[in-house]
């Protein structure tokens, strides 16, 4: 993930999209590494789990939800003799300090505002009006942003850099999900059915959450498609994405001088594409 274009120019940009990029794929870490540790999870890896979530809700609210993966850990991993009792109580603290840190950095900040139309209507309780008006219009608009631009946001995500005009080859797309699906099964998954579902169920709420908030905030009013989601907005649901689509056990073998040769000619790929772009 660290090698795709896209994230490469989030990372070296001015954008608040770097820390956010960074700061998911840790949180992400952390989870990783409290599904494989046996040893129970320390406080202090709590805490700064916590902290990582209040930033990522501060700096775009749909992806602090990644913090709910921690749901999926096993009671057994908290310290305590009611070990149920104990997850619920920690997991719930944490959401508390969350909540009240996020609450805070808003007040404090005033980053946000209302929308309004010519008529001085919120222009989200138009958008949720239409949308409740007939629920059957959250499936159609789904299906038809899929329809219109789901190709798009599949290129966008590797190879759409800059004010989004300047396009790497489809050749290197291409070959970026084939060695995605080819590291996927020649890995072995970490976590059972279960987990799964639990993580599956995370992923769509947030993905379902980034579109809406888009088409209420910034698609025109009975627009028959979401507009102004790109790509890169998926880029931190990619991993768990992937540890969902790991099989039980490997079905081939990758090397790893293999995946690293992929690595640095979709690098030089990338650097060639700004050079001609530029010079």
């Amino acid at each position: 993930m660290l090698s795709i274009p896209i994230f490469i120019q989030q990372t070296v940009s001015y954008s608040y999209d770097s820390i956010l990029n960074a700061l998911s794929l840790v949180l992400i870490a952390y989870i990783i590494k409290f599904i494989n540790q046996k040893e129970q999870i320390e406080k202090k890896d709590l805490i700064i789990y916590t902290i990582i979530s209040i930033l990522l809700f501060n700096i775009k609210l749909p992806y602090g939800l990644l913090s709910l993966l921690i749901l999926t850990i096993d009671k057994e991993k908290f310290n305590s003799k009611d070990k149920l009792n104990n997850k619920f109580k920690k997991i719930l603290l944490m959401f508390i300090l969350i909540a009240i840190g996020t609450y805070l950095t808003n007040y404090i900040c005033t980053m946000g505002y209302i929308s309004k139309d010519i008529t001085g209507e919120n222009i989200m309780i138009k958008q949720l009006k239409y949308l409740f008006s007939n629920p059957l219009n959250i499936v159609l608009i789904a299906i038809r942003t899929i329809k219109k631009l789901g190709i798009w946001y599949l290129y966008s995500m590797v190879g759409i850099i800059g004010w989004l005009k300047i396009k790497m080859n489809y050749i290197l797309i291409i070959s970026f999900y084939t060695m995605l699906i080819l590291l996927i099964f020649s890995e072995k998954s970490i976590i059972n059915r279960r987990k799964r579902r639990s993580i599956l169920m995370i992923l769509l709420i947030i993905i379902g959450v980034i579109f809406g908030a888009l088409y209420l905030g910034w698609s025109s009013y009975k627009l028959p498609y979401v507009e102004g989601v790109q790509g890169r907005y998926l880029l931190p649901l990619l991993v768990p994405l992937t540890l969902i689509l790991m099989p039980k056990k490997e079905k081939i073998q990758l090397k790893n001088n293999t995946v690293y040769t992929y690595i640095s000619m979709m690098l030089l790929a990338f650097i060639a594409t700004i050079l001609i772009s530029y010079y």
